[in-house]
Order: structure tokens, then sequence, then C-alpha cells
């Protein structure tokens, strides 16, 4: 044990600094109003609120013992991975095989999980991101591929 919880104190500070570059990377766009949104209000609030989450983590850690974090790069190679396999496969395949793909991949990042757990992870995150981005939010990124019938 050493004398700070050394993961959280990192990942405060990752996510305060990924926040904060939110905040400044949306700076030039307007933001408007809370009845009438400009381009600008969410990334804006979504940057303070992570800075602020990223300080609330960060600042008790200071005082809690922890250990030295371990880096796992098949983890991180998995993660990035699964982005890029969204990012690829979104236009052609459509949103439902894209965020199943990625939610799959992104799930062997984990050691301990079963076959069935990550399969039923997919399938929620992917029912989720329906919800959420082609109802909720109207966007129009297509559900299945536009030339599959």
């Amino acid at each position: 044990m050493s004398a700070r919880d050394h993961e959280n104190i990192i990942g405060g500070v990752l996510m305060a600094g990924i926040g904060l570059a939110t905040v400044w990377l949306a700076h030039d766009y307007r933001a408007g109003t809370l009845v009438r949104m400009g381009p600008g209000y969410f990334p804006m609030v979504l940057g303070w609120l992570l800075t602020g989450i990223g300080m609330a983590i960060f600042f008790p850690a200071l005082r809690r013992s922890g250990k030295l974090p371990s880096i796992h790069l098949r983890s991180f190679a998995l993660i990035l991975l699964a982005v890029v396999i969204f990012a690829a496969t979104v236009e052609r395949l459509g949103l439902i095989a894209a965020s199943f793909a990625t939610a799959l991949v992104a799930s062997f990042a984990e050691y301990e999980s079963t076959l069935a757990g990550r399969l039923l992870l997919a399938a929620s995150v992917t029912a989720i991101t329906i919800v959420i981005f082609s109802f909720g939010l109207g966007m129009s990124i297509p559900l299945i591929p536009r030339n599959i019938w």
C-alpha cells in the first residue's frame, strides 16, 4: 500500500482534464439559453460536469490509501478497437449492428466475464443506445443498413 489512492487520483485528473478540454474546445460555439440551446450548450455543460465529477473523485483520493494501478494493455487496445469499430461500421451496418459489435468487443476488456454475460451486455447497451439516440434525441442514424432489402 502506498500513501495515496493513485487509481482515483489518476482517474479524477483524467476526467477533469477531459472536462476542461471539452469546455475549451466548445468555447467558440454559441451556447444559447436553456430554452433555446445553441450548438455549444451541451458540450459546455457536459465539460463542466465532467470537471466537477473529476474533482469530486480527485480530492477525497488524496486522503485515502491505495495501491499503484496496473496497466492492462490488452484492455486498453480492446477499448480503442471498439471505438474504431463503431466509427467504421455505423454508417454501413446501422446503429444496431455497430452498437452491438462495439459493446461486444469492449466487453472482452474485462477478463472475468462469461460469453453469455458479454452477449447480454451488448444487447442491453444496444437497446439503450437505440432508445436514447433514435427515439429520445431523434438522431437520423439508420438503425439497419439502408440497402439491406
